[in-house]
């Protein structure tokens, strides 16, 4: 079964993505914040990465630069996601 991360700090949020990314056959794997996120990475054979773009004062863009600069996990296609909230 194929693995996707998700990376969001909203348990909420994580949990509605798990549960999508589980419906359509893959294994979701999570993390909170960044640093769990590419450990992960690292040991879990990921393929795909759904993160935050912001994560917990951390941006989903440096995780992205550190996916990207890491050679040991083949290619890993990352989807940056954001929230707006106007209120």
């Amino acid at each position: 079964m194929t693995k996707v991360l998700i990376v969001e700090d909203n348990v909420s949020s994580l949990n509605r993505l798990t549960a999508l990314v589980s419906s359509f056959g893959y294994e979701p794997i999570t993390a909170t914040n960044e640093v769990d996120a590419f450990a992960q990475c690292g040991t879990s054979n990921v393929r795909t990465v759904i993160a935050k773009a912001l994560i917990n004062g951390t941006g989903g863009l440096d995780l992205c630069r550190k996916i990207r600069s890491d050679s040991y996990n083949g290619y890993v296609s990352v989807m940056l996601i954001t929230d707006y909230n106007d209120h």
